[in-house]
């Protein structure tokens, strides 16, 4: 089930990667970047440039 739901989810990103609205496109194409790295067996790690500023409510 899980193979089947990666595969449908795999054709989605792939369609929507050509979509004409970059931010949908771009973003597709990183996440099918990410899943093809992490199924090479690497991991992948997220790098924090800075300190994420978070912005409390009064």
């Amino acid at each position: 089930m899980l193979l089947l739901l990666d595969q449908e989810s795999i054709a989605l990103l792939e369609e929507f990667s050509k979509d004409p609205e970059p931010i949908v496109s771009q973003s597709c194409e990183v996440a099918l970047s990410m899943l093809e790295y992490e199924r090479s067996g690497k991991s992948f790690e997220f790098l924090f440039l800075q300190t994420p500023q978070v912005q409390q409510e009064s």
